[in-house]
């Protein structure tokens, strides 16, 4: 039956309940199967898969079997499958057959990103969470939740269940009213010294790995942890993993491990090197603050080097964040292709035309087809991009990260942001 018109029929209410019972009979009909496995679900705005990615790295080093569920892979034991269902958490059905096929593998670790529409639809209903981690909220998927406080309220639902350990970032703003909800242990983290949080105390940046050092207070005792990945947002990721090691009391030897062989997470800051004398940047932001974190990151790298920015905005989503796109990339860039990403139902050309339209908000000093474009096909804006690069400069690419498709009404195409940039950089070396 057409979702449109179920939720038309019976209400937003009616919809919540319809789903509530749908992912119990799912849950029932495949005998519960993440009972006897330790579920830690991962929620907030950004970083749900970095964090993930990481959490899985430490449980592997400690030799679990881990089943893994994010938005852009589905991986039982090792084994590993691109996730192109363009859901991050898919339906009740789907899911509960992938944590059969886990337990089935005898994974006993299961993590899964839980966005607020699956909590809010109860999605995971019949799966019982071990453990909690938020690691953000910021401005996002106002079209589904209509008032911001709709949700941060989605988001508590993962932790109103009651649960053995809560992760929580206690430098966002919403972080402190997660305390509130009841957890056998809260850990909190921070990227501020705090005497009771995992805190980040200290950066030092090498040549190949940053070495961290965060304060452990449930030892009192400082760790210096090794990374390949940068800036503030993936400290944070990298706090919440830490934390999640210290609730399930993982010797350090394995988070260090663990940490230290995440060279990168696909989509997300990834780096596309085939001997161009510039840097290009892949990265999924697509929200205002990851946006924003993302520009900061690589500025505070490379301070000196020209900034160059394709970007877009979703179809079908929160309209209100597109300029704000827009004008953040107006402050943060020196030139922006503003181009098509998914558009879904909507018409493409309104949706660049709404992201270009904060491009010259708060003097940025930005002049259409003098320092920003507005290019309908994706590849011709990276193609533009690549042809306004000189020796030093940094192309950052973002929106779509590790998706293998764009959405055009319901049809899947064929796409690949890696995949377009390996090919026109081969065209520039030819």
């Amino acid at each position: 039956m057409n979702k449109k018109f179920i939720k038309k029929l019976i209400g937003r209410a009616g919809l919540r309940t319809y789903h509530h019972l749908k992912s119990h009979s799912s849950a029932m009909y495949y005998n519960y199967p993440a009972r006897g496995m330790k579920v830690i679900g991962i929620t907030g705005t950004n970083g749900k898969t970095t964090t993930a990615n990481i959490v899985a790295s430490i449980f592997e080093a400690a030799g679990y079997k881990v089943a893994l569920l994010t938005t852009i892979q589905f991986r039982i034991n090792g084994k590993e499958s691109i996730n192109s269902m363009k859901m991050t958490a898919p339906s009740a059905s789907d899911m509960n057959k992938f944590i059969l096929k886990a337990k089935d593998a005898g994974c006993n670790i299961l993590i899964v990103e839980a966005t607020s529409h699956a909590l809010d639809q109860h999605r995971f209903a019949g799966i019982n969470f071990d453990t909690g981690v938020l690691t953000n909220i910021t401005h996002d998927h106002l079209d589904y939740h209509l008032t911001f406080a709709n949700y941060v309220q989605s988001k508590r639902q993962l932790f109103a269940r009651g649960l053995r350990l809560s992760v929580l970032n206690i430098d966002d703003k919403s972080g402190k009213l997660f305390l509130t909800e009841p957890a056998e242990m809260h850990l909190i983290y921070s990227l501020k010294s705090h005497p009771k949080s995992v805190s980040l105390l200290k950066v030092t940046k090498g040549s190949e790995y940053n070495i961290l050092d965060i304060f452990n207070p449930l030892t009192n005792r400082i760790n210096k942890l090794q990374t390949k990945l940068f800036g503030d947002f993936n400290y944070q990721n990298i706090l919440a993993a830490y934390s999640v090691a210290l609730g399930f009391n993982i010797e350090m030897k394995h988070i260090y491990d663990g940490i230290k062989s995440i060279e990168f997470i696909p989509g997300r800051m990834e780096s596309v090197e085939l001997g161009q004398n510039f840097k290009v940047i892949i990265d999924y932001a697509h929200t205002p603050d990851a946006l924003e974190k993302m520009y900061k990151a690589i500025n505070d790298i490379y301070k000196s080097s020209r900034m160059i920015s394709v970007l877009g905005a979703c179809g079908d989503r929160d309209k209100t964040k597109r300029p704000i796109l827009g004008s953040i990339a107006g402050k943060n860039a020196d030139y922006i292709i503003v181009t098509n990403e998914d558009p879904y139902t909507e018409e493409p050309q309104q949706i660049i035309d709404s992201v270009a339209s904060g491009i010259e908000l708060g003097n940025n000093n930005h002049k259409i087809d003098s320092t920003y474009w507005k290019i309908f096909d994706r590849r011709e804006a990276i193609a533009k991009a690549f042809s306004l690069a000189k020796e030093g400069d940094v192309v950052t690419i973002t929106g779509k990260g590790a998706e293998t498709t764009m959405l055009w009404g319901n049809e899947p195409r064929p796409w690949s942001d890696k995949q377009v940039v390996k090919e026109e950089l081969e065209n520039i070396r030819h």
